[in-house]
């Protein structure tokens, strides 16, 4: 129920705020509860701020509000995930319902999971730099 009601304030946020889904992100200092300057008329609306992530803790009752870059392929928000729905719409909506693979593809999520594997067997290998003996002794 707590993520559905922080899912609510987000988006009546969002459709609140001029700029919608490109309202800017809020900047806080290193300490996290402390506003910089960045909180103008572009970050903070009638509603308050629009954070574009919350982290909740139940265990410590905390909410972080973090900012960061846009990852090239989040699975939300990279290019090739909005260039794909405006291209193709609810069709691009029933291929993700239908195909659970298809936004990692679509991203190069499965190329970037396959690659850190391929680098932990690489590390983990027995023909290390000690001998080339594979490890027997």
């Amino acid at each position: 129920m707590l993520a559905s009601a922080l899912a609510v304030e987000l988006m009546v946020s969002v459709l609140q705020h001029p700029m919608r889904g490109e309202a800017p992100a809020l900047i806080v200092s290193g300490r996290g509860d402390e506003y910089t300057d960045a909180v103008d008329e572009d970050t903070e609306t009638a509603l308050g701020l629009v954070p574009h992530q919350i982290r909740g803790f139940l265990s410590r009752f905390q909410q972080l509000m973090i900012t960061s870059e846009r990852f090239t392929q989040c699975s939300a928000c990279s290019r090739a995930i909005i260039n794909a729905y405006d291209d193709n719409g609810f069709e691009f909506l029933l291929q993700a319902f239908n195909d659970s693979q298809y936004v990692e593809r679509l991203t190069g999520l499965t190329e970037l999971h396959n690659e850190t594997q391929l680098h932990d067997i690489w590390v983990l290998s027995d023909d290390s730099d000690d001998g080339g003996d594979g490890g027997e002794q």
